[in-house]
């Protein structure tokens, strides 16, 4: 017996097709049998589509049925739609030539029907003019048709005639795909008229930013000068000011342009319409380029300068992460008055953003950790402070939670999590922690108990409260303030997202100082950069192993909530923690919720801290 020719084909590729062939051919079957296990029954046709649009439906009493512009569509079992090539005398039924009025047609197919109507009276169309081509008749390669100004006049056999605009869908014959001159037909009621259209080069549709250049932040000196502010550095090259503006640096940048054919290329700001200029002010400045016009809008993609001014500390342009100690990235807030009244989204959580409505809150230069103080600096620091006259609260801390509520002993009993969190530590513990890593990086402690000496033993009452001399320039801990400043992402984030990295001109809209989370201005964003309840377990995780906010500090909502020095209320004897924890839902991590406030003295297994110091 020899196989069907497709079956040959499918053994020749498949050992398991083979295997299959043999099978069939030992039971006696015939080769169209084989075709049909192997490649499937063919699909059957199971509904018809009659698209009469361009078609003639209007006839003079005996003209006979026109079927050159109906078309025929069968939809068939596999999902496929097919055009079908149909005759009068094969597949139209039900057409009268001699009735007058309101005709059903029935177009048939493998017994598959589908119906229209025609209209037969004293009159039929007998030509179409074009009385005025569309608008538009020039066409850049790849660019869709566009019909609007298409106008025509179609003439009936006894000289009446009607007028009307015809829409794309009417037309034939357009493409776009080739440059030249293009031969293009309207047709309405089986009428056909002809108009021309010229295809010429690709048009640029759009332009994006693949990368900013090198330098994008720049310092202004006293005298009004303008220099280049390189990895954290005002030393850069000083740039030419001209009538209080100047051109920003441009090494670096790259741009891709995008063309009506689909196709792209790299630009260069040498294809825009001359260099933007920057004023020499203090502040954010969208840096855009014009590369010309399209459908009526112009054609732009820039980045964002920062100008700071000379009394400004300067963000990293690219924060980085570290887990080998206290990392600290400065917040470049300058001294500047907060407000309160910040627009949140629905269903904010908290009193405001500072408190409650109306109070301000002056926030002045400060060094803020970028990642939570982790159980491997809580050890360095510990060890030092217990060698030199500092005790704590009966607590050795632990390292996260790693899903479990466990005890201190289980948690302490192997060191596989030292990059986590460290928690179980007590207001208490936090604040003595905060003088012993001060003295033991050459810093002067911050917290003294109310007959001036440094707090040194955690459980005196003292460290329930503490007077913080902030002038002394050591670690402690930050207000509820500085900490939802930080959050926010600093001043930057009063600008755009991303900051101080590129951001076009129209992110300028969307701040992410008023977004809920910390990096994240919607719950479908929380993943990213939060390990909260919804992450799927009640877990803390490695310090720093999700994205950062725009100013480059790592989980300020979610993982370990975090102590800050401000108290619920003024005579209150609880502190407050912000940022919310692994085990929280995600409306307890809004940066400004203040609902949660705990005793000095409680120790729990997802609160956590992290610390700030006064600026240089």
């Amino acid at each position: 017996m020899t196989p069907h020719p497709l079956l040959r084909r499918a053994v020749r590729s498949s050992a398991l097709v083979s295997a299959v062939l043999l099978l069939l051919l030992s039971c006696g079957a015939g080769g169209a049998e084989f075709a049909e296990v192997l490649v499937g029954a063919e699909a059957e046709l199971v509904a018809l589509r009659v698209n009469s649009l361009l078609a003639k439906n209007k006839y003079a009493r005996g003209e006979p049925l026109d079927i050159s512009y109906l078309f025929v569509q069968g939809e068939y079992s596999d999902g496929t739609v097919r055009k079908l090539d149909i005759s009068v005398e094969e597949n139209i039924s039900g057409y009268d030539a001699m009735k007058m009025g309101g005709q059903t047609l029935a177009v048939s197919v493998g017994g598959v029907g589908a119906e229209w109507t025609v209209v037969v009276s004293d009159k039929a169309p007998k030509r179409l003019e074009v009385l005025s081509p569309p608008d538009k008749t020039e066409y850049a390669l790849g660019e869709p048709l566009r019909a609007d100004g298409l106008w025509a006049r179609l003439v009936y056999t006894d000289g009446t005639a009607d007028e009307r605009s015809l829409d794309e869908s009417y037309v034939i014959g357009f493409s776009s795909e080739r440059q030249g001159e293009v031969s293009c037909s309207a047709v309405w009621q089986g009428q056909r008229a002809s108009f021309t259209v010229n295809v010429v080069a690709p048009a640029l549709v759009s332009v994006r930013l693949d990368a900013p250049p090198h330098i994008v932040q720049y310092v202004l000196s006293a005298d009004g000068a303008v220099r280049a502010a390189d990895n954290l550095a005002a030393d850069g090259a000083e740039i030419p000011v001209s009538d209080g503006a100047f051109l920003p640096l441009t090494d670096g940048i790259q741009f891709t342009g995008t063309y009506t054919d689909g196709s792209e290329r790299a630009l260069s700001t040498a294809d825009a319409g001359g260099m933007p200029r920057v004023a020499a002010k203090s502040g954010a400045a969208g840096v855009s380029f014009l590369f010309g016009e399209y459908g009526g809008a112009e054609v732009r993609a820039g980045f964002t300068a920062w100008v700071y001014a000379p009394d400004w500390h300067i963000c990293a342009a690219r924060a980085q992460g570290s887990l080998s100690g206290s990392q600290e990235l400065l917040d470049a807030d300058g001294t500047i008055a907060v407000s309160g009244r910040t627009d949140y989204s629905d269903g904010h959580n908290g009193a405001g953003a500072f408190g409650t409505e109306d109070v301000q809150t002056k926030i002045g230069q400060f060094l803020i950790s970028a990642a939570e103080t982790s159980y491997t600096e809580w050890v360095a620091v510990r060890a030092w402070a217990l060698e030199n006259g500092y005790a704590f609260a009966g607590s050795a801390g632990i390292y996260g939670s790693d899903g479990d509520l466990m005890s201190e002993e289980m948690s302490r009993s192997s060191d596989r999590r030292t990059g986590q969190p460290a928690v179980y530590a007590s207001f208490r513990d936090a604040v003595v922690f905060c003088n012993a890593k001060s003295r033991m990086n050459g810093y002067e402690p911050v917290y003294f108990g109310a007959d001036g000496t440094e707090l040194k033993d955690a459980e005196s009452g003292g460290c329930d409260n503490p007077i913080a001399k902030k002038e002394n320039g050591g670690y402690r801990l930050p207000t509820a303030e500085e900490w939802e400043f930080a959050a926010r992402g600093g001043i930057a984030a009063l600008y755009a997202y991303g900051a101080p990295a590129a951001a076009v001109p129209g992110d300028f809209d969307k701040k992410a100082w008023s977004a809920p989370w910390a990096g994240a201005a919607d719950s479908g964003a929380l993943a990213r950069v939060c390990v909260y309840e919804g992450s799927g377990s009640l877990s803390t995780r490695r310090c720093a192993s999700l994205a950062c906010n725009a100013l480059g500090v790592y989980d300020m909502s979610g993982n370990a909530a975090e102590w800050t020095e401000s108290r619920a209320e003024p005579s209150s004897g609880s502190f407050l923690v912000m940022g919310g924890s692994c085990m929280d839902a995600a409306v307890l991590m809004q940066v400004s919720c203040r609902l949660v406030s705990v005793a000095p003295n409680k120790r729990t297994p997802y609160i956590g801290f992290r610390t700030v110091r006064r600026a240089e």
